[in-house]
């Protein structure tokens, strides 16, 4: 028997988990004493790094792959009127941003874990324009209309060993939401503010390397929702449910994933009709929200193991999430705390198949708390606890669900931030901010997938400028 090449250095940290990383990010905002504004932001990044391979897996079974390049670069430029007289009568207001999202990507396969000889490789290049169009108009009190349209095109272009593969999808909505306010309405409220609306969103798929491109495909939306400050000024009811879609997108689709996924172009729209009610108390140095939820996903996506080991991405009839979402913050002289906890039951049922499975990445528990002190100096010291609990992930191997343990995930901070002195002139920036952070203090494995834990302990250093 040949004996399998160690996953470990000699210091015993696993082969192939380096990452480096260069990113930045830009904002700039424009305000016209009329009110007018336009704003810019962007961020890139450009990194390389390992993924190990999955603990426990033999090498037949397991990936060894290797991003030697992944970079991304976001822009977004925005721009509005601000509220003025409309001609249409009362106030309007009209937004419009255009957005680009451009990236690459580069994956190579090796034959075993000594990462010494290429097996394969994919190459993919990804391209979205969007644009977006936002309207108010107040119809007189009390009474607003808004409207919404967002298009898409999405370009994804696939470099295989057995060649070029090119993609298309564009994807566009639209949407228009009317709010009524009423004062004295019910009872013991302040006031009662109503809104419905209703959307319209169609995917089309222009290309799909070779394949009979798919048809358009188009689904209506819906919300009605509701909020009431009661007379006591510090207690608000609300409540909402919606109906929308999600398409699948083109990786879901059409992507092989270097030989791990088996493609389905047939996927179907997942319907997701979403519910909600809850309340929000403020008190003098705190706030508590409460809401209980309620979603079912009808033809969910979800990923199955095939006869062959791969993975492919399936509808199934129903997926249904019941729980309780709890927020809370609390504040007292230079000390801020504030915390969350979600407690969900998750089902997922399919009547045509024999064994449905356990929905994945989808934990009963989860949750975090956060403690923020302004310290003397200028500094400031923040510490964080957030914890996942016990979730299910597909096995490769066996094709069988595995439950995954869950962690807490413990991370420190301290900062402090300077004046740019205005001696230097016109000044772009006025405060220069440098961050010390210490991501997963305790180095707990945490795991999305099976024998892949997130990253360990982690130091980053940050200067920020504003």
């Amino acid at each position: 028997m040949t004996e399998r090449p160690s996953i470990q250095d000699e210091d015993g940290l696993r082969l192939n988990t380096d990452a480096r990383n260069v990113d930045g990010f830009l904002a700039l905002r424009y305000q016209a004493n009329g009110g007018a504004w336009a704003s810019f932001s962007g961020s890139s990044f450009v990194a390389e790094r390992g993924i190990g391979a999955e603990l426990g897996a033999d090498d037949g079974d397991a990936r060894f792959w290797r991003y030697p390049h992944v970079s991304r670069t976001i822009g977004v430029l925005s721009a509005g009127t601000g509220h003025h007289r409309s001609p249409f009568g009362g106030v309007g207001d009209v937004e419009a941003s255009l957005g680009v999202d451009v990236g690459r990507s580069e994956i190579d396969a090796f034959s075993s874990a000594d990462y010494d000889e290429l097996d394969s490789f994919e190459d993919g290049e990804d391209r979205t324009l969007t644009l977006r169009l936002l309207a108010d108009q107040s119809l007189g009190d009390p009474r607003d209309l808004r409207a919404a349209f967002t298009v898409s095109e999405i370009r994804h272009d696939e470099l295989l060993p057995d060649g070029d593969s090119r993609y298309r999808q564009r994807l566009w909505s639209g949407g228009l939401e009317h709010v009524w306010r009423f004062t004295g309405a019910v009872p013991g409220t302040r006031e009662l503010s109503w809104s419905t609306g209703v959307a319209y969103d169609v995917a089309e798929t222009r290309q799909s390397a070779g394949r009979e491109p798919l048809d358009r495909v188009g689904l209506i939306g819906a919300r009605v929702g509701f909020s009431a400050p009661l007379r006591d000024g510090n207690t608000v009811l609300h409540a909402g449910a919606s109906r929308r879609g999600r398409f699948p997108s083109l990786r879901e689709l059409y992507s092989g994933a270097l030989d791990r996924f088996e493609p389905n172009p047939n996927l179907e729209a997942e319907k997701v009709i979403a519910t909600e009610i809850g309340v929000t108390r403020a008190f003098e140095r705190a706030e508590v929200q409460l809401t209980g939820f309620h979603h079912r996903v009808d033809d969910a996506v979800v990923r199955i193991t095939l006869p062959d080991r791969k993975f492919q991405r399936v509808n199934r009839n129903e997926l249904r999430s019941t729980g309780l979402e709890m927020l809370g913050r609390y504040s007292v002289g230079a000390v801020d705390l504030d915390g969350t906890l979600q407690l969900q039951r998750v089902r997922l049922t399919d009547t045509e198949a024999d064994d449905t499975g356990r929905p994945e990445n989808l934990p009963a528990v989860s949750g975090g708390m956060g403690f923020r002190w302004r310290a003397p100096a200028r500094l400031v010291a923040s510490t964080s606890v957030d914890y996942t609990g016990d979730q299910f992930a597909l096995d490769l191997v066996t094709g069988d669900d595995a439950e995954l343990e869950g962690a807490a995930i413990w991370d420190l901070s301290v900062s402090r931030a300077w004046g740019i002195p205005s001696s230097f002139g016109d000044r772009a920036f006025t405060t220069a901010e440098f961050r010390v952070s210490i991501d997963n203090v305790l180095d707990e494995a945490l795991y999305d997938s099976i024998g892949l834990p997130q990253p360990g302990r982690r130091a980053r250093f940050e200067l920020q400028l504003r």
